[in-house]
């Protein structure tokens, strides 16, 4: 059993202090006298250049992780959530290499997490769980495709298929007299908003604005999240468009608030972008944590995400 990480928040509430409770307590098995099997390895990695996205990832080697221990969360609480915002489980793959299970600082489930399957590709490599440089990812949001620069036995970048953007509102989803949600008005905390919805795997509601460093994130941001035009609450990137190929952007991420990088909302940007008319299909994504680069191939209808993974730390539990 093993894990990964990404992000710095040093005013971070307690997470007993921001958790919902699951509606179930799962766990991570049991050994052969019935005791309860949790990870001893810590393995950090971060997702970019610069403190990035932040995630916290579980090789699994034994049993099959299905959801998060209650137990674990004040493990979480006391170590590990000051450094980051969730949690991923790596487990053996069925019909992909490897397959990961993401989780939010609340405990809730998320489909994807672009900057943490960089994370899962830099261990299972560095830690010779595969010797490929072109791997498959089971994640919740189908398998995606995952190719590693290695560089003197190091993963120095990932480029990762993202798949393909969804604009249709039942399946985002989005509730919506029209069949699309593209640049549309809302008002959110007394404002009139232009924004454009879309799933990349997972929802996503982009606005562009003037100047993203003079919004009042966490105010703003969870008006958005917890909206009632957003039945599974939504993920919301704030977009400055600094010219046709390069995005500045800040991030409210469901079940975590705001963090210094994401890859599913840097890709659900970029195609927003597109469809609005803002920029060129290849931008660079300017985020607090570093850059991406996100490229949409129209002919095939794939967006493709690339970025760096740094290790930040390993260590054992006692």
């Amino acid at each position: 059993l093993i894990p990964a990480i990404n992000q710095v928040d040093p005013n971070a509430m307690e997470v007993s202090q921001r958790l919902q409770p699951p509606s179930a307590q799962h766990i991570f098995g049991t050994d052969e006298f019935g005791r309860d099997l949790f990870p001893r390895v810590l393995y950090g990695a971060r997702s970019s250049l610069t403190v990035g996205c932040a995630v916290a990832v579980f090789s699994c080697v034994l049993g099959t992780v299905i959801g998060i221990y209650a137990s674990y969360f004040k493990l979480l609480d006391h170590i590990l959530m000051r450094i980051c915002d969730g949690l991923i489980a790596i487990r053996p793959g069925v019909t992909g290499d490897f397959s990961m299970d993401m989780y939010n600082a609340d405990g809730s489930p998320a489909q994807m997490c672009g900057n943490g399957i960089r994370c899962v590709a830099k261990y299972v490599y560095e830690h010779g769980m595969t010797d490929k440089t072109t791997i498959d990812v089971e994640t919740a949001a189908g398998i995606k495709t995952l190719w590693l620069n290695v560089s003197g036995g190091k993963v120095e970048s990932v480029r990762v298929c993202m798949g393909s953007p969804v604009f249709d509102c039942a399946k985002i989803p989005v509730i919506s007299d029209g069949a699309q949600f593209i640049a549309q008005p809302m008002e959110v905390g007394g404002i009139i908003w232009s924004v454009t919805c879309l799933s990349v795997g997972n929802p996503h509601a982009v606005v562009f604005v003037d100047n993203v460093d003079w919004l009042d994130l966490p105010g703003i941001g969870p008006l958005f999240e917890n909206d009632p035009i957003f039945p599974e609450r939504i993920n919301t990137e704030f977009i400055q468009v600094i010219d046709e190929h390069t995005l500045k952007m800040r991030v409210w991420e469901r079940g975590t608030g705001e963090t210094l990088a994401c890859g599913t909302g840097s890709t659900a940007a970029l195609a927003a972008a597109v469809v609005n008319g803002k920029c060129a299909d290849r931008a660079r994504l300017l985020l607090r944590g570093g850059e991406l680069l996100i490229e949409w191939d129209r002919a095939e209808n794939l967006i493709y995400m690339t970025g760096p993974a740094v290790t930040v730390f390993d260590g054992e539990l006692l």
